[in-house]
Formats: C-alpha cells, sequence, structure tokens
C-alpha cells in the first residue's frame, strides 16, 4: 500500500448540496477520521473552483489534506495560481487524456501530488505509466450521487484493473460500506465516495463505516 495516501477520500459535491451544506458534512467526517478531499466541481470556472478551495482550507478542521481537481481545458493559468497552504497537496486531472500528467506535474511544487480519473483498466495503467501518484476507478458500481453513462465494471472488472496497475487505486462509484470491504479484498488501495458522505444523515457515522470497512 502507498503510505502517503489514506484509504478513503471524498469528492465535493458542493455544487449538488451547497457550499455551506458541504462544508459542514465534510467538517463532520474530518472529525470523524476523514483525511482527503477532492475539489472537483467540473461545472465551475478555475476561480471559483479554486476560491472554494481556499474556503475549505479557511475552515475545515485540522487533519484533512485537498486536492484540486484540474479539467486541462479550462485555461492556460497555472490551476493553483494564487493558492497556497501546506494542507494543499496537489491536482486530480478529470476529463482528459494521460499525456496532460506530465504538463500537470510541471504546475506543482516538488512532491505535489497528481491524481486521475480513470474508466477502464488499460486507462489506469497508463495513468500511471505517465507518473499519476494515485487514480481513481470508476464506476465499480452504479453511482449513489448521480447518473452515469457508463456501464458499471463490478468488483471483477476492479479486480482487473488492480492486477494491471503499479500504484494505488481507488474504487469509484456506488460505494457503500460492504462494497469498501470487497473492493480492498479485489486490490484496490482504497475508495473514493461523494454521497455515501454528504448523502448520509449522519456524515460523520457512515465515515467510521466507510473507515472501519477498509481496515
Amino acid at each position: 500500500m502507498h503510505t502517503a495516501l489514506p484509504a478513503l477520500y471524498l469528492i465535493s459535491s458542493a455544487a449538488r448540496i451547497g457550499e455551506d451544506a458541504f462544508i459542514a458534512r465534510a467538517a463532520a467526517a474530518v472529525r470523524a477520521g476523514l483525511e482527503m478531499i477532492v475539489v472537483r466541481e467540473p461545472g465551475w470556472s478555475p476561480p471559483r473552483r479554486r476560491e472554494f478551495l481556499r474556503r475549505l482550507d479557511r475552515e475545515l478542521p485540522r487533519g484533512v489534506f485537498l486536492i484540486l481537481g484540474h479539467h486541462p481545458d479550462a485555461g492556460e493559468e497555472p490551476p493553483l495560481a494564487g493558492v497556497e497552504s501546506p494542507r494543499i497537496r496537489g491536482l486530480h486531472l478529470g476529463r482528459c487524456s494521460t499525456g496532460e500528467i506530465a504538463s500537470a506535474r510541471r504546475d506543482l511544487p516538488a512532491g505535489g501530488l497528481i491524481g486521475y480519473s480513470a474508466h477502464s483498466a488499460e486507462e489506469a495503467a497508463e495513468a500511471f505509466a505517465q507518473g499519476a501518484d494515485y487514480v481513481s476507478f470508476s464506476p465499480v458500481f452504479e453511482p449513489l450521487s448521480k447518473p452515469s453513462s457508463l456501464a458499471p465494471h463490478g468488483i471483477e472488472g476492479l479486480r482487473r484493473a488492480c492486477s494491471a496497475v503499479s500504484g494505488p487505486l481507488f474504487a469509484l462509484g456506488g460505494i457503500t460500506a460492504p462494497r469498501a470491504r470487497e473492493a480492498r479484498a479485489a486490490g484496490a488501495h482504497g475508495v473514493a465516495v461523494i454521497g455515501a458522505i454528504t448523502g448520509a444523515a449522519d456524515p460523520a457515522e457512515a465515515t467510521r463505516g466507510l473507515l472501519e470497512s477498509l481496515r
């Protein structure tokens, strides 16, 4: 296992549930042990994503680090321009090709993390070959928080992807606590979630359940 990465991370859903609601639920999850959040929000402009990243940095409890979701077609300005904090650790690339990983690396300080969203075992393997530090693989199951146009890979598809890669892979899509346990057994480093925490009646309890399943 990659010791620098936790086994669970949360993807932001502020556009869907509102910034204040997301921060409140994320804060409860952090107090329950969540250590990593990826700020995704693909419909927002890069400046708005950066401002939300700054707000999370200011308002969330200690113990969590942040990754900025980045879509390389969103503009030429460096994605983390003007954003400085020890808990902002890197970029997560989505809606792009693995060929964008090297250029994203040049926009990061030494030691910054690069994540990548993959939808096939081959794409996941290529992302690691191009220098990604971790990869999300989706959808493993039917997503809880939003519809998907992609067919779920299932546990067998996840197992094949885990066998094909050389680094930490996170299962994404329809993850619950029992499914998190299945994902670990299939070889995943961990899981990424949205609705399993932000859609839960008790985000802290949901977080603790996921973490227990991943131990």
